[in-house]
């Protein structure tokens, strides 16, 4: 939703298309004529379909779930929906990573093109084939940030367009055995009495 107050969509989502057409609620809030075929958006305000328009759903990996360690290969995996009314055959998708999320300068960018057919309000998975080496933030417990953003000639509706995660990283750890010492004697903790 645009905001808690207005409560009309910023994308499609799986409200849009999925209302009972109503003879005597032919406008929505708005005004804008609600369509019988196909169906119409459920609530008070009829999403307004432009005809090229695409963006990032999900970014499906990283995942959520782990940190990764620095200079580590990370793969970008994302969904890419075409929320417009024509299908789309090529796409150019951009990944960036930040050390914070207001940074204008990037550490690392990769932008690729999906070539491939996506009717109207389906989605595919795409897989970058370039990988990110994450470098350590400063300090070592910020996370850093993945932007993932479409470019699609046409797409006049940005505000779809953009995803993005953030991630911890761990510092690579040098696990070398520098020096061992003999253990001599055994623990007496058992032997005294605690009160």
């Amino acid at each position: 939703f645009v905001s808690d107050s207005n409560l009309s969509l910023l994308y499609p989502t799986e409200i849009v298309r999925n209302a009972e057409p109503l003879d005597d609620v032919p406008m929505d809030i708005l005004g804008n004529y609600r369509p019988v075929s196909p169906r119409p958006t459920m609530g008070a305000y009829e999403y307004i379909f432009t005809n090229v328009d695409a963006g990032i759903t999900n970014i499906l990996d990283p995942l959520t779930t782990i940190s990764y360690v620095e200079n580590d290969p990370l793969t970008v995996k994302v969904r890419v929906k075409n929320f417009g009314n024509y299908s789309i055959d090529t796409i150019n998708l951009t990944a960036v990573l930040k050390y914070h999320k207001e940074d204008a300068t990037p550490i690392q960018t990769y932008t690729e093109q999906y070539v491939g057919f996506i009717t109207s309000l389906d989605t595919v998975e795409y897989t970058f084939n370039n990988t990110f080496t994450p470098p350590l933030n400063t300090p070592l417990t910020d996370s850093l940030f993945l932007y993932v953003y479409t470019t699609l000639q046409g797409d006049t509706v940005q505000s779809n367009d953009t995803s993005f995660v953030k991630r911890k990283v761990l510092p690579a750890k040098n696990l070398q055995v520098v020096n061992t010492n003999a253990i001599t004697e055994r623990c007496k903790l058992l032997s005294q009495l605690v009160s």
